[in-house]
């Protein structure tokens, strides 16, 4: 007489099927919802983000300043720009003479002498209006005095030509010493320094004077700048 022994049939309980079916629909539903946001919904930042890495933009001065085809044409020329600037440390130390100079620059390029506060002049880009003049500066000084501070972009070469003069007429110096026609005089710089003569007219806006002075003896007439001369 013979026995036999079987194990035992195991059998899956359907719920646990069913909750191994969901972790793997909601794993592939995660995976297909990411793919799309990757290449549908954020595909173009994305792709630029990667022309941004492996790209660079590289400013190249060019070896010549007008450049032609080989048929002598122009492909690129040059056009002068000019722009106002003003270093502050360059300034007189007079104010009434800065405020002459902030006046006469607002004429000339329509930029208020002075509007505004530091602060206002703080919230916006060079040559964008606004602040005054005064206020530019005075932000430009509390930064970097050395440091030229623009006030105007783009003029066109009239008006740059005009504020050279400004700056040259600013930073000549004043004499100190006024003359009177008459006056006798010795002068002490240029081709006619040590002669003596005495002062025929005083071109008081051009800071000359015309003088006679004793050439073998004659009285010769002599236009000097002030700085030529002092008095006898």
């Amino acid at each position: 007489m013979s026995s036999s022994t079987s194990s035992p049939h195991y059998q899956m309980q359907p719920w646990r099927l069913w909750v191994i079916y969901g972790v793997v629909a909601l794993v592939l539903g995660s995976l297909l919802f990411r793919l799309i946001n990757l290449q549908v919904i954020q595909g173009i930042d994305w792709l630029d983000q990667a022309v941004e890495n492996y790209t660079t933009t590289d400013s190249i001065a060019p070896a010549r300043g007008i450049i032609y085809d080989r048929n002598g044409y122009i492909l690129a020329g040059n056009i002068a720009s000019y722009s106002v600037v003003i270093t502050p440390a360059n300034l007189p130390d007079s104010d009434a003479d800065i405020q002459n100079i902030y006046r006469d620059l607002s004429e000339l390029i329509d930029v208020p002498a002075t509007q505004g506060t530091i602060e206002d002049a703080k919230l916006v880009a060079e040559c964008v209006p606004g602040p005054g003049i005064e206020q530019l500066v005075a932000l430009g000084e509390s930064l970097a005095p050395y440091q030229p501070v623009k006030v105007k972009c783009d003029v066109d070469e009239e008006v740059a030509r005009m504020t050279q003069q400004i700056k040259e007429g600013a930073s000549k110096p004043k004499p100190k010493i006024m003359f009177e026609e008459g006056e006798s005089i010795r002068v002490i710089d240029g081709p006619f320094a040590n002669f003596s003569g005495f002062i025929d007219e005083v071109m008081q806006e051009k800071e000359k004077l015309r003088v006679m002075v004793q050439v073998f003896g004659r009285a010769t007439p002599v236009v000097l700048d002030y700085t030529n001369v002092e008095k006898a």
